[in-house]
C-alpha cells in the first residue's frame, strides 16, 4: 500500500505507526462500521490428529481475542491528510 498500490485491508498493528504518521489513511467503506468489523473464528481438527504446539497455541491466542464490541481496538484518529489518495 505504501507503494502506491491503492487501498487494502491490514491488522491495525500491522499498519498503526503509518496510520499515525500520515502515510496512510482509513478509508470509510460502504457496509462496513466505522468501528471495524467483528468476525467469528473457530478452530476444527480431527480428533485422532489434535494440533501440535504451534497449533495449540494458535488456539490459545483465539480464545484470548476480545469478543465484545467495545473492547475491540479501534483504528487511531488520523487528523491530518493523507499523502495518498485511494482511487477506486
Amino acid at each position: 500500500m505504501l507503494k502506491g498500490l491503492g487501498w487494502g485491508g491490514m491488522p491495525l498493528h500491522a499498519v498503526r505507526k503509518d496510520l499515525e504518521a500520515g502515510r496512510l489513511a482509513v478509508l470509510s467503506i460502504e457496509d462496513v462500521p466505522p468501528d471495524g468489523l467483528i468476525l467469528a473464528m473457530s478452530a476444527v481438527w480431527q480428533t485422532k490428529s489434535p494440533p501440535g504446539p504451534a497449533g495449540r497455541w494458535f488456539v490459545d491466542r483465539l480464545k484470548q481475542i476480545p469478543v465484545e464490541a467495545d473492547k475491540v481496538l479501534k483504528p487511531p484518529v488520523n487528523r491530518k491528510k493523507a499523502k495518498r489518495s485511494a482511487k477506486t
